[in-house]
Formats: structure tokens, sequence, C-alpha cells
């Protein structure tokens, strides 16, 4: 009998068996990657609807005139890219870093003079349909 003394390398079975347990993680960690990536992009829009419903009642709060009616002076204001709808420089000047955009591509907010002090925020898909994953729970 031989005996084998430098057994060097992998066997056919060996690979194969590997690369079935790569392919079986693969196919987990895939779908799993797209609801967390889904989930994160909706809590960061919701985020940012309640920081632009923040900056609003600051807005309100540090000069007495300042309403709804004043931040919107066309009734709405779209920050969807092109769009010219209008909305106080000061309160836009009050986000660091320019106006929140949602996180996903072609979304965008609209907001809405519900009365003198409250806003309505949706979030918008490219088609102009509201959302609804990203609609905060005080909307």
């Amino acid at each position: 009998m031989r005996k084998m003394l430098n057994k060097k390398g992998f066997s056919l079975v060996e690979l194969m068996i590997v690369v079935v347990i790569m392919g079986i993680l693969i196919a987990v960690a895939i779908p799993l990657y797209g609801a967390i990536t889904a989930n994160a992009e909706a809590k960061t829009c919701r985020t940012n609807q309640e920081n632009i419903r923040a900056v609003f009642a600051k807005y309100c709060v540090s000069d007495g005139t300042k309403t709804a009616s004043t931040l919107l002076q066309s009734g709405s204001y779209s920050s969807k890219p092109g769009s010219t709808d209008t909305i106080d420089p000061e309160f836009a000047a009050s986000f660091d870093g320019g106006f929140p955009q949602c996180p996903v591509d072609g979304h965008y907010y609209l907001i809405e003079k519900v009365s003198d002090y409250e806003i309505s925020i949706k979030c918008c898909d490219a088609d102009g349909n509201t959302y609804a994953k990203h609609s905060s729970a005080s909307d």
C-alpha cells in the first residue's frame, strides 16, 4: 500500500460543501439586508418629519406673528426638486445642512397648512402619492 505523505489542496467534495454553505448564507443575508435598509430609511424619514415639526413649533414661538400662513405663502410647500413652491427663507435656514430630504431617491416632503399653528407633513413618491410607510404617527 502506498502512503500519501504530502496531501496538498482540497478535494472536490470539500470545495462543493463550502460553495453550498456560502450560497445558503448569501440567500439569507440579501433579503435581510433589504429589510434592514428599508426600515432604516423609514425611521430616518419619520425623524426628518418630526424635526420639521419641531422647527415649525420653534418658528411660531420665536415671534408671535409667525403662523403656518406666513410659513407657507402658497398654502403648501413641496420639497420636490424643481418645485416652484416657496417657504419662508428664515424657516428653511433653521435647518443645518439645508432642508431635510427623504432618504429614498425620488421621494420628497409635502407640507400643508392644517391650521395657523399646525402643519401636515407627508412623504410623497415621485408620482405625488403619499408614501404610507414613511408617515409619522402624529400626521
